[in-house]
């Protein structure tokens, strides 16, 4: 049975599709990439189509202010097959397809990501000249078990910090770009960040910004002085994400990460998640103990993983 690569996208979707698996993307899915994208986003994205319309296969390749810490000339690559269309040279064809747009458009890295208990798909991204660049545990908290009274001694902060939100500071560029400023402070010393480049305000307000609830974003202070953050972010009605917990270098020592990140849960479970995932470097020892004392658990992690593009210079 013959299978087309095509373009795709959210405007001929419907037209194309006729069928799709829970393991392909749908019509959602890309409405939510087209919502992270701005004029500056250059994007390819492709199906493998069955000729009644089934879709198969997918993958897209990315650059731009898409993801507020990737960095000029860096792609991301995603491919999937669904499991029962692999080993026939779809993911090959499609890959083959995102690299020639890459290199088209001055793609300088490759960087892309396969789940830890998918050994055949890093084997897969190895023999096509990608490496691992960093090992990242993914957890999960289950919401309904997890009692923040049990943390009481940890929330007293003492006299001097306090617990607020950014929802309680007016949401304006100058603020935004504050809260950036902090949120640069903390997200530069985790591990894997020693190379990214600081975003700038408007690559923030069309990625992070435009999906996160200010409320979300818990923030202890001292004073007026913004002194650590844990950011919680809903991905479904049931799940939440928690993006970051930093703690700036002079107050670190002070059980301060573990406190946002209770108070971050807590507003998780109050809007009616049930889980909060996390991912965290496996470097990272000190923050996931912190997990561990909060009961999240342990699940199959990530590989992250690049290739360099060399540029003939003739």
């Amino acid at each position: 049975m013959p299978i087309q690569i095509i373009p795709i996208s959210s405007g001929n979707f419907s037209q194309v599709i006729r069928k799709h698996g829970p393991d392909m993307p749908s019509l959602d899915t890309l409405l939510s990439q087209d919502r992270k994208c701005t004029e500056d986003t250059a994007i390819h994205r492709v199906a493998a189509i069955t000729p009644d319309g089934e879709i198969v296969g997918f993958g897209f390749a990315v650059t731009g202010p898409w993801d507020p810490i990737l960095r000029p000339g860096y792609f991301e690559i995603s491919v999937r097959v669904a499991q029962n269309w692999r080993k026939q040279g779809i993911g090959s064809k499609i890959y083959q397809e995102l690299e020639r747009f890459s290199i088209q458009n001055h793609a300088v890295v490759l960087q892309g990501s396969v789940r830890e208990q998918s050994p055949e798909d890093l084997i897969w991204a190895k023999k096509r000249g990608f490496n691992i660049e960093q090992h990242v545990f993914e957890s999960a908290l289950d919401l309904s078990t997890f009692n923040p009274r049990s943390f009481d001694d940890v929330l007293s902060l003492g006299s001097k910090l306090h617990f607020s939100s950014f929802a309680n500071y007016p949401q304006n560029d100058v603020w935004f770009e504050r809260y950036l400023d902090f949120w640069w402070e903390l997200a530069k010393d985790a591990p894997g960040m020693e190379e990214k480049s600081r975003p700038e305000l408007e690559q923030m307000r069309n990625t992070l910004f435009a999906i996160m609830d200010p409320a979300g974003s818990i923030l202890i202070l001292d004073g007026e002085k913004w002194v650590a953050m844990s950011l919680v972010i809903r991905e479904t009605e049931e799940v939440y994400y928690n993006s970051l917990t930093g703690v700036s270098r002079p107050y670190r020592g002070r059980r301060l990460s573990l406190a946002a990140k209770v108070k971050a849960a807590e507003f998780a479970k109050n809007q009616g998640a049930k889980y909060l995932r996390t991912h965290n470097a496996s470097n990272n020892e000190r923050i996931l103990a912190v997990n561990r004392k909060m009961g999240y658990k342990p699940k199959p992690g990530i590989f992250f993983l690049s290739r360099s593009i060399y540029h003939s210079s003739t």
